[in-house]
């Protein structure tokens, strides 16, 4: 596994917890300040697009069946997707970009978002926060570090949209 998965060096507990740590305030002022610009993209470029796919309660005001829905979402979501991304992004991909020197991570990053096809109109944060993660990951050499960042995030936006929902709230995306 060593082989495919290159990135794996061994870090001291402390320096994971700061750089995890750190990593996730980096993602979430990324991900918050550019959050504006995401919606007005979809308003402005992506008006096109049915209600249903910005909103996840299209179709029911069942709030318990969404709350089931962001329940899932934070196994899928928030575990499997993450863990699947950085393993390919991070963990593979990453390591074979170390031509690109300094600028790996930039590429890395930008790759990663783009591969988020399915939200255009967050593919600007979602770029930005796939820098920071392929930066943090290729300055520590540590794949493990950007699991961590990423399924927190994740796991945080699914907690988010379930507990919104158990309170009668819609979030849309």
């Amino acid at each position: 596994m060593k082989n495919v998965i290159q990135f794996t060096d061994k870090i001291p507990l402390k320096s994971f917890i700061i750089w995890t740590v750190g990593g996730i305030i980096a993602v979430l002022i990324i991900y918050v300040s550019l959050y504006p610009v995401g919606l007005m993209f979809r308003e402005s470029v992506f008006y096109w697009l049915p209600e249903w796919y910005f909103n996840p309660s299209f179709g029911t005001d069942d709030m318990n069946l969404i709350a089931m829905t962001f329940l899932a979402g934070i196994f899928i979501d928030g575990i499997v997707g993450p863990v699947t991304e950085e393993l390919f992004f991070r963990g593979y991909l990453l390591p074979r970009m170390s031509y690109l020197k300094n600028w790996a991570p930039v590429v890395n990053g930008t790759l990663f978002g783009l591969y988020h096809f399915w939200q255009p109109h967050n593919m600007i944060a979602i770029i930005g926060v796939g820098i920071i993660l392929s930066y943090v990951v290729w300055k520590k050499r540590n794949v493990y570090l950007g699991i961590a960042i990423h399924c927190t995030i994740n796991i945080i936006g699914a907690l988010g949209g379930y507990l919104a929902a158990l309170d009668g709230t819609i979030i849309g995306r």
